[in-house]
Parts: C-alpha cells; sequence; structure tokens
C-alpha cells in the first residue's frame, strides 16, 4: 500500500470515486458494478509498484470511458 499523501494513491482514490458514482447509474443492476468495482479495488490495494498501479489506472479510465459512454 502506499503511504499517505502520494500521488498515485490520489489518483487512485480519486478514479475509484468517479467509477463508484458513474456505477449507480449502471444500466444492467443485475451487473453489480459497485460491489465488483470494490472487489477489484481491494483485491490490488496492496501494489507497490508503480508501473503496475499504471497500469491497473489505465485499464480503470478504460472502463469509466466505456461506462460513460453506455
Amino acid at each position: 500500500m502506499l503511504p499517505r499523501g502520494h500521488a498515485l494513491r490520489a489518483r487512485a482514490i480519486g478514479l475509484y470515486k468517479e467509477l463508484h458514482r458513474l456505477g449507480r447509474d449502471y444500466p444492467d443492476p443485475n451487473y453489480h458494478f459497485i460491489p465488483k468495482l470494490r472487489s477489484a479495488f481491494r483485491k490490488n490495494a496492496h501494489l507497490t509498484d508503480p508501473a503496475q498501479i499504471e497500469k491497473l489506472h489505465a485499464l480503470g479510465q478504460f472502463v469509466k470511458k466505456e461506462t460513460e459512454s453506455m
């Protein structure tokens, strides 16, 4: 886990909040978007390698872009 105040940590938290807001209006309620979002972020909370975190952040941005277009 990255220390408090780290730039990547702040970006990850911001992305989580944006995806959470988008997930509230997800068109298919049976998909369970928010529980899946929580699970994904918990599963990767232990990461400390900046390259891995950047890779997952890019994936999150892609999901955000695709979710916004629905």
